[in-house]
């Protein structure tokens, strides 16, 4: 079971989230991925506002329907669990809110700069 550490970089403007591996590999199924918050401000939580959701796909390459079940917050842990199938990375983005504000991981796709988005590899 994977844990992935998901940390607040106030160093940025916009402040933005940092999560400790830029790409999980899976290789046995099922498996239960969970992002934990680490060292937030008071107040930090998972998003649940629609427009602002906590985890989301990115670009045209998602995974198949099924691969992955919704992922549910659970405190400061968020998991989703890989059903499996080949395929991959699919690139996701999280987003915490505190107080009215929202923070998120970078959706950038391409490798160009040092941020990018997280991924998910399945072997």
């Amino acid at each position: 079971m994977p844990a992935l550490t998901v940390t607040l970089d106030q160093t940025t403007s916009p402040w933005s989230l940092n999560v400790s591996s830029p790409q999980v590999d899976v290789d046995t199924y099922p498996t239960i991925i969970t992002w934990q918050l680490s060292g937030m401000p008071s107040g930090a939580s998972w998003s649940t506002n629609a427009q602002n959701p906590g985890f989301a796909w990115l670009g045209s390459n998602k995974p198949p329907p099924g691969t992955f079940t919704n992922p549910g917050i659970n405190g400061a842990n968020l998991s989703a669990t890989d059903n499996g199938g080949l395929g991959g990375p699919w690139a996701y983005q999280l987003c915490i809110a505190i107080g009215g504000a929202y923070y998120r991981t970078s959706s950038v796709l391409s490798p160009t700069g040092t941020q990018k988005a997280p991924k998910i590899q399945n072997n």
